[in-house]
């Protein structure tokens, strides 16, 4: 770190900073290094630089203006003097500087208006991405790069007990957790959000989706309460995705009557998205009777409507369940085809659990006529 250091604050510090020689000498210099940079700062400067301290992997200048009120010409300022970083379109703080900032940021009072406005802020980007349309890939990578600061923000807000805000946080980004395959990185916060004393007068929906975030941690009361929250829930849901979330979280977990039932309802929502995840459904039912004509029309309903929506996760779930068709009629040439199809939907998405889900599948339509090959995947 404090080799770092001596590049951005130049050769003024090299010689001090080399010649320590304990973890307590070096942390000392790298402290009077971060004084001496933060007293040549202007009052504005210092304000910016200890709000930007609520920011866990960095932020864009617009993120940046929103939540510390530092415009460019501030931002550019702090670069210039090594107490940010800017790269690849994000300004960052090195881990010294942002601990010495937040404990300035305490001393001003200004912490809980400060990680306030950053959860406002990345509720925002959260709530208005567009996860399950057109603009998916870019919605996407949007909050991948939020990613840390998504997490801290539904940390801090479970900490300070502020159900509310959690679970509007974590029910605006489950559907990317969940496309991308990390939605047990927000398992346990959903868990200790449950536990908060306000938990139960969340909203049906949000309350919901947080025990399916939960997985295995929430309590056999908390996931019959949950069902029923859903099932009662305004239509149509802000969450397109809960009442399939709620379903496919709950396999393995014995009867699932009550899980179909509900997104069994969304057949008639005005939602497409939510409907054609119902028809994608409907038709594994269909299958196990042995009524393939059936099963197919559900499939392709499911598929066109979700390419309707220009959406690629629940377009390559569809493709799947064709392939799984076309396998059980004898067609392995069309089921791998199809498979194909949707391991490049699921790779341009980044959906790491559906692209070895996939590849699984593909293996198994393979194992006759291609040992090796199934073998690879």
């Amino acid at each position: 770190m404090a080799e770092r250091l001596d590049e951005r604050l130049g050769d003024r510090f090299a010689l001090l900073a080399r010649g320590t020689r304990t973890a307590d000498a070096r942390h000392r210099t790298l402290r009077a290094v971060v004084d001496w940079s933060w007293e040549l700062l202007t009052e504005d400067e210092r304000a910016a630089a200890r709000r930007f301290t609520v920011f866990a992997g960095g932020a864009t200048a617009a993120s940046a203006l929103a939540v510390a009120r530092a415009d460019e010409e501030t931002l550019t300022a702090l670069a210039d003097r090594s107490l940010l970083d800017f790269s690849r379109g994000r300004y960052r703080m090195l881990e010294t500087i942002r601990a010495y900032g937040a404990e300035k940021l305490a001393e001003a009072g200004e912490a809980e208006e400060t990680e306030a406005a950053h959860a406002a802020h990345l509720l925002d980007l959260a709530a208005r991405a567009d996860l399950l349309g057109s603009g998916q890939l870019a919605a996407l990578d949007r909050l991948a790069a939020e990613h840390d600061d998504l997490i801290a923000a539904l940390r801090r807000a479970v900490a300070a007990g502020r159900a509310g805000t959690a679970s509007a946080l974590l029910t605006a980004m489950s559907v990317y957790l969940w496309i991308r395959g990390l939605a047990g990185s927000a398992a346990p916060l959903a868990a200790a959000l449950l536990d908060l004393p306000d938990a139960a007068a969340l909203p049906p929906e949000e309350y919901a989706v947080c025990v399916t975030i939960a997985g295995t941690r929430a309590t056999e009361e908390q996931r019959e309460r949950a069902g029923a929250a859903l099932a009662g829930a305004e239509r149509p849901l802000r969450n397109s995705m809960a009442s399939l979330q709620w379903l496919m979280g709950s396999v393995g977990g014995g009867d699932m009557s009550v899980q179909f039932e509900t997104l069994m309802a969304e057949r008639e929502s005005p939602d497409r998205w939510a409907r054609s995840a119902a028809h994608l459904m409907s038709g594994y039912p269909r299958l196990a009777n042995g009524d393939l004509a059936e099963a197919e029309h559900e499939y392709r309903t499911a598929a066109e409507g979700f390419r309707a929506l220009g959406e690629r996760w629940g377009t390559a779930l569809a493709l799947d369940a064709l392939a799984g068709l076309a396998a059980t009629a004898g067609d392995t040439a069309r089921a791998v085809a199809l498979t194909e199809e949707a391991l490049t939907l699921a790779g341009e998405l980044g959906a790491a659990d559906d692209i070895a889900d996939l590849l699984c599948n593909r293996g198994d339509l393979r194992a006759a006529a291609d040992p090796e090959a199934a073998r690879a995947d």
